[in-house]
């Protein structure tokens, strides 16, 4: 009884690993055609628009209220991070 369960779950774990296998294969396959045929227009990017947290941060927090507007704001737009939560706390701290 046992063995038969072994063999079944050998036999099991062989398919989903092939399946998986030719998956992986033929994706990259079909990757490599389409960007072959449908190339991606790369545009540079500009090294003077970048902006880090703590240029955005341009005025210092004077109380909790404007603090919470702070994190709330950064929260909302999902660009909360731990660069933006230490240039909050930095301005918050001066």
């Amino acid at each position: 009884m046992i063995d038969e369960g072994l063999i079944i779950m050998g036999v099991g774990m062989l398919v989903v690993f092939t399946f998986l296998a030719i998956m992986v294969l033929s994706m990259g396959f079909m990757s490599n055609l389409i960007l072959r045929f449908f190339p991606e227009n790369e545009k540079p990017i500009s090294i003077s628009r970048k902006r880090t947290a703590a240029a955005l941060v341009t005025t210092v927090v004077t109380d909790d209220s404007e603090l919470a507007i702070a994190v709330a704001a950064a929260h909302s737009i999902g660009t909360y991070n731990s660069e933006l939560a230490a240039a909050i706390a930095v301005a918050h701290s001066l």
